[in-house]
C-alpha cells in the first residue's frame, strides 16, 4: 500500500494535467507526431494513474458479454419485435451494443429501432431531427489509450480494428468491448438524455490502434432545441436535464475535463 502512495505522489508532483495537455493540443500534430518525432517513453498525459491502476487490480473480473445485435431479417415483425427488445434491454445495462449484418441507412434504422423501444413511433426520433448531422472521427492510438468520457452526440457508431482496448462502463467495473470481425459498435450517447455509456480506450503492447468513429450530433443550424423526450415524462418520472442547443452543449463539453459527465452541466 505505502509502495502505491509513493508511487502517486511521485506521479502527481510538479504535474498539471490540464497543461500538459493543451500544451500536446497546440502542437497541433497528434498522437501520430509523437511517434514520428521517436518518443522513447509515453507522456504522463497518457498513462492511467497507479491508484486507479491499483483499484482496477483490486476489483473482481467481471465477465459481461457485450450484446451482440444481428439486424438482419427486420423488415419482418416478428424478427423485428425481437431485435427491438435486445435494443431495449441492452440499453437498460447502460452497454454498447456490436452489430453485425447491418443494413443501408444504419443510422436511421437503428434510431427507428431505438424509438420503438422506448415505447414511440418507429420515426418519432427522425422527426425530432435527432438523425441529422453527422460528425467523423478518425483515432490512432500508438500503444495508449484515451481516458473516460462520454459522447456530445444521440448515437455513436465505432469501426474499430482487431487490436482491442476499447471497454465500457457496467455496474461500476470496466468491462472489455471485444472486436467482432466486420462488427460496429453503436454507443447510445448524451442528446439522449436517458443513457449515456460511459466508455474509455487503455493501451496494450500491440498497435497502432486505429478506429473511426461516426457521430449522430442533430442540427446545429438553424438552431434547434432538444429537450427531454416529451412522452417520456411524467410526474412519477420528471426530466433530470434542461433543454439546449446543440452548438452549447459543445462548448461547455470542451471546456470541461474530459472525464466529467457533460450532462451534469445541464442537471435541473
Amino acid at each position: 500500500m505505502s509502495g502505491t502512495k509513493d508511487c502517486q505522489a511521485e506521479f502527481t508532483m510538479d504535474y498539471d494535467p490540464l497543461k500538459e495537455m493543451k500544451a500536446f493540443g497546440d502542437t497541433k500534430a497528434g498522437v501520430k507526431g509523437l511517434v514520428d518525432a521517436g518518443i522513447v517513453e509515453i507522456p504522463r498525459i497518457f498513462i492511467r494513474p497507479p491508484n486507479e491502476r491499483a483499484e482496477e487490480l483490486n476489483m473482481r473480473k467481471l465477465t459481461l458479454q457485450i450484446p451482440v445485435v444481428d439486424l438482419s431479417g427486420i423488415q419482418v415483425q416478428d424478427r423485428r419485435k425481437q431485435v427491438v427488445d435486445e435494443i431495449r434491454e441492452a440499453s437498460e445495462k447502460k452497454t454498447s451494443l456490436e452489430y453485425i449484418n447491418h443494413v443501408t441507412e444504419l443510422g436511421e434504422t437503428l434510431f427507428a429501432l431505438l424509438s420503438e423501444a422506448l415505447g414511440l413511433k418507429p420515426d418519432h426520433l427522425k422527426a425530432l431531427e435527432c438523425t441529422k448531422g453527422q460528425a467523423v472521427v478518425c483515432h490512432y492510438y500508438p500503444a495508449c489509450g484515451a481516458d473516460n468520457h462520454t459522447d456530445p452526440a444521440f448515437l455513436a457508431i465505432l469501426l474499430q480494428d482487431q487490436i482491442g482496448g476499447l471497454q465500457v462502463m457496467h455496474n461500476n467495473q470496466w468491462v472489455d468491448v471485444e472486436p467482432i470481425e466486420h462488427g460496429l459498435v453503436v454507443s447510445t450517447a448524451d442528446f439522449l438524455q436517458f443513457v449515456s455509456v460511459n466508455h474509455r480506450v487503455v493501451a496494450n503492447k500491440i498497435g497502432p490502434r486505429m478506429s473511426v468513429a461516426c457521430f449522430f450530433t442533430g442540427v446545429f443550424e438553424p438552431p434547434k432545441m432538444y429537450s427531454p423526450i416529451k412522452e417520456l415524462i411524467s410526474k412519477e418520472n420528471p426530466p433530470l436535464y434542461k433543454e439546449f442547443l446543440v452548438s452549447d452543449y459543445i462548448t461547455k463539453f470542451f471546456s470541461k475535463p474530459l472525464d466529467k459527465y457533460g450532462l451534469d452541466l445541464f442537471r435541473l
